[in-house]
């Protein structure tokens, strides 16, 4: 996978990925596996249950990601990231 730029990921979102431990690799497959929500004036990816199987076969084994959403811009910047397996506040 390619990495996240710099330009692309607040100063905020590269902290929190440092403290909460979540790898750009994590990023990248919720950004392009998860599920694509539209919310608060944001954009949040969410990888689930649902997301890992169905990127099985392209993409492997991603369940060490489960939970992790990231929340963007809606040009596409990398606002803040985060573990959290209930999706039940994501709501279109």
């Amino acid at each position: 996978m390619p990495s996240v730029a710099s330009d692309i990921m607040t100063h905020h979102a590269n902290a929190r990925m440092i403290s909460r431990s979540i790898s750009e690799e994590a990023i990248l497959a919720a950004i392009t596996f998860g599920k694509e929500v539209f919310t608060r004036g944001a954009v949040v990816y969410a990888l689930g249950k649902k997301e890992v199987k169905k990127a099985y076969h392209e993409a492997g084994d991603l369940s060490r990601f489960m939970g992790v959403q990231v929340v963007c811009s809606h040009r596409g910047v990398v606002i803040t990231a985060y573990r959290n397996r209930n999706f039940r506040g994501l709501k279109h």
